[in-house]
């Protein structure tokens, strides 16, 4: 098995070098990015380029429920894209920092608008595992947790008011997010104490209210969580 730490990020922070599992190749018959948006990925050189096919990007991942062909076809095209200075700052803009910024767009108007359907919020949160274990980004990101404590808000007003349906989406998508990247965060005792076990408790804390399916997701966190993944 061959670890993903390999492929070179243009962030800076926490990376793990877990080996990836399962060991086998991506399907070939996996979805991955389209061509005319790989080929736009890879000319784009100015900000507004790169916002624009970062947020393709994520568009297109809402699409998909497996994302393991276009984490593929993204570690391929990553080697060939430029970076960019930021119109009036001094900060480089990266194809891995606009699909950050997209993500945590898309994440907060997920936690304050809730009009998502339950896929793409599974889809959203599968993708956000994927790029965390592919080393493009950090589990522990502040716009990761910030949504995820919104989202579980939402679903606990959601469960007062006798909603239960999209409220058990919520919680099913965070606890479905953790149970996929706990082990990352294991790595880091800090992370475990701000960020796995507070989460964990609060949607033990929800699924108490909600059906028997949205219970199931967080058994499987919290039952990995004992067994320390």
């Amino acid at each position: 098995m061959a670890s993903r730490l390999s492929c070179r990020r243009s962030t800076i922070g926490p990376r793990h070098s877990l080996l990836l599992r399962p060991s086998e190749e991506v399907p070939t018959e996996l979805r991955g990015l389209p061509e005319d948006l790989s080929r736009r990925i890879a000319a784009a050189t100015s900000e507004s380029e790169l916002r624009d096919v970062a947020g393709e990007v994520v568009e297109e991942a809402l699409l998909l429920l497996d994302h393991r062909g276009l984490i593929k076809d993204l570690d391929k095209i990553w080697p060939t894209t430029r970076a960019c200075k930021q119109l009036g700052t001094s900060e480089v803009l990266t194809l891995t920092s606009a699909i950050k910024m997209s993500l945590a767009s898309t994440l907060r108007d997920t936690a304050q608008r809730g009009a998502m359907p339950r896929r793409k919020v599974l889809a959203l949160f599968n993708f956000l595992a994927e790029l965390c274990w592919a080393n493009y980004m950090c589990p522990s990101e502040h716009a990761i947790q910030k949504a995820m404590h919104c989202l579980l808000d939402t679903a606990w007003a959601l469960t007062e008011c006798g909603n239960s349906e999209p409220a058990g989406w919520y919680v099913e998508s965070c606890a479905y997010f953790l149970a996929r990247v706990g082990e990352i965060i294991m790595l880091n005792p800090l992370e475990v104490f701000n960020v796995l076990d507070p989460l964990s408790a609060r949607l033990a804390s929800l699924a108490r209210q909600l059906p028997r399916r949205t219970k199931s997701f967080v058994w499987l966190l919290l039952r990995r969580r004992e067994m320390m993944w």
